[in-house]
């Protein structure tokens, strides 16, 4: 692919070392089909990769500038674990709080802590069984293959890996009083298990 192509203009190299996980990472133009730069990525060796984190509507807020804030007294925690030989991806989440019942749950990504995506990473195959509670747990496990959305370019489970581990992910919970989201926790850099 020539090096002006729209689909990989690379822009620079990164290296960067996460607690042993040698990546080196190519920064390409519209990697993800949101016209904003994207990232391919090398994982070098298996790793099996935690992230650990905090749910509010604090980083709900923080994602979504020039919207009204949600005020909700809602949080919960997120752990996901994801075995890079395997393609398992693991997750729990936690919550309390809530000012509506849980709708959905999602990860999301391409985005910053400041910002906001549509674009789901994976889909839970348990989402059915997602408690529809304002308090609850949900757990659950799945092989990431190919994620297909409407709008949006397929991701292949090196793209998404690459979203993770550049901390481009977050979880969102939806819920009847608000729709797009009522809290929201940032996955952050992985650490290795």
């Amino acid at each position: 692919m020539p090096p002006h192509s729209k689909t990989f203009r690379a822009s620079r190299v990164i290296r960067a070392s996460l607690g042993g996980l040698a990546l080196c990472a190519l920064t390409a133009h519209s990697a993800f089909g949101q016209g904003g730069g994207g990232i391919a990525i090398a994982p070098s060796g298996n790793h099996k990769l935690v992230w650990e984190f905090a749910l509010d509507a604090a980083q709900h807020n923080e994602g979504r500038p020039g919207v009204a804030p949600i005020a909700s007294a809602g949080t919960g925690v997120g752990r996901v674990h994801y075995d890079t030989a395997s393609r398992l991806l693991r997750y729990e989440f936690s919550w309390s709080g809530l000012e509506g019942e849980v709708t959905s749950i999602e990860l999301r990504g391409p985005a910053r802590a400041h910002q906001d995506t549509r674009r789901r990473l994976t889909e839970f195959p348990e989402r059915a069984s997602i408690p529809r509670q304002r308090e609850g747990h949900f757990r659950g496990e799945h092989t990431l293959t190919l994620q297909q959305q409407a709008g949006f370019q397929d991701l292949v489970p090196t793209s998404v890996l690459v979203v993770l581990v550049s901390a481009g992910a977050h979880v969102s919970i939806q819920t009847t009083a608000h729709p797009e989201g009522e809290i929201r926790g940032n996955l952050g850099t992985p650490q290795n298990e």
